[in-house]
């Protein structure tokens, strides 16, 4: 993958750098948490911290748990089959939880947009490649 260049904008930088930490903690409890995709999580925050911090970036992508999905996916190998099932059920069941709990409070509008949002996520992970594991492929670390 070709290096990204840093934000300029040193404010741009420091809601990059910022929304990178807050990606980079709430997808590391998601390693631990049923439901959040912490994978999805750790590769956007990946992006942010390329663009606005090395030094954190490179700790990520070098970890010995949280990198290897990151670079898997940066290297363009897909995403496992087994992460994009994990992902779309988490997706399906958020949104639907959401608008049977939320129907009678927000607006029709308000329900379609977060749904537009939920099957958006859902067709992002689908178009993605899939990842075929062989046998000399290490399985990839549990970050969903």
């Amino acid at each position: 993958m070709a290096a990204l260049q840093l934000i300029r904008s040193p404010l741009l930088r420091t809601l990059a750098n910022a929304g990178g930490v807050l990606l980079l903690g709430v997808g590391i409890i998601g390693v631990f948490v049923p439901g959040i995709d912490g994978t999805g999580l750790l590769i956007v925050a990946a992006y942010l911290l390329a663009r606005s911090n090395p030094r954190l970036h490179s700790w990520l992508i070098n970890h010995p748990r949280l990198g290897p999905p990151i670079r898997d996916y940066q290297a363009g190998l897909g995403i496992p089959a087994r992460i994009k099932v994990i992902a779309v059920v988490s997706i399906v069941a958020a949104v639907s939880m959401t608008l049977v709990t939320q129907a009678g409070d927000w607006h029709g509008l308000a329900l379609a947009a977060f749904a537009s949002i939920g099957v958006a996520g859902i067709w992002f992970v689908l178009s993605r490649p899939t990842r075929q594991l062989t046998s000399r492929q290490p399985a990839e670390a549990s970050t969903s």
